[in-house]
């Protein structure tokens, strides 16, 4: 089964959490680039009431925005109507939006939920992937093997959605903080023959995992792929590797 990219309001969202410096605030909570012009569209007053009465909105966009702000702002009498939200919700990428707030809020049930997806094959590796990422901001590093299972299928340069879940897992490994000598022996490995893939980009990014989480190992594999690359990016990022490598 494949899913569409998770839609923006979960970018939106997760920018949120960082404080972006707003002209506006809901509480405290600032109001980032973007989300004035919404606000005034949907009519949404910046006050925990209007956002309560948002959850309850027809559309999607206002609910997931509503969920958001609610647990950003620390609203832990929301978490109730999230999850309920999230359980009614038969999209798994809209159930994804809910229940990161739901989880940033304190529930382990999402978080349980979150990390059931990450193991759901069914769901197809970039969404899988997508889950992963959720579960890392929450600061939980239980899809690390999930992540990795997308390295073990060997996806085809014309498989759409596996190159690109393939680019995320490369992109995410290095964001794991917590690594067996197992885990990294068989990343390696994993990574190590993606130097000679077909998609350049595939070469850039497996590079610069090997250059975070390689070995000497791996840098003997660098070296031999540099001797024979000729795309000037994907020799940048091997040398780069390389030098990082060095460093340790």
């Amino acid at each position: 089964m494949t899913h569409k990219p998770l839609h923006w309001i979960f970018a939106l969202a997760l920018a949120a959490s960082v404080g972006q410096s707003p002209p506006r605030a809901f509480a405290g909570v600032p109001i980032v680039d973007g989300e004035q012009a919404f606000l005034a569209r949907y009519g949404i007053l910046p006050s925990k009431y209007s956002l309560f009465a948002a959850l309850h909105d027809p559309d999607f966009e206002v609910r997931g925005f509503a969920a958001s702000k609610l647990a950003a702002m620390g609203q832990n009498d929301a978490l109730p109507f999230i999850m309920a939200l999230a359980a009614n919700e038969t999209s798994p990428p809209r159930r994804l939006i809910l229940l990161y707030p739901a989880a940033q809020l304190g529930s382990e049930e999402a978080v349980a939920t979150l990390e059931g997806m990450c193991h759901d094959a069914g769901l197809g590796p970039s969404f899988r992937i997508s889950a992963a990422s959720v579960m890392l901001f929450l600061a939980r590093e239980n899809c690390l093997d999930d992540v990795v299972d997308v390295l073990r299928t060997h996806f085809g340069p014309h498989s759409g959605e596996g190159q690109v879940a393939l680019l995320g897992a490369l992109t995410l490994l290095p964001t794991f903080r917590h690594f067996s000598p197992a885990d990294l022996a068989e990343i390696r490995r994993l990574t190590s023959p993606l130097l000679k893939s077909e998609r350049m980009m595939v070469r850039v990014y497996a590079s610069g995992l090997l250059g975070k989480l390689g070995d000497a190992s791996s840098a003997e594999d660098l070296r031999t792929s540099l001797a024979g690359e000729t795309d000037e990016t994907a020799r940048k990022a091997m040398t780069s590797a390389l030098a990082s490598l060095q460093r340790k």
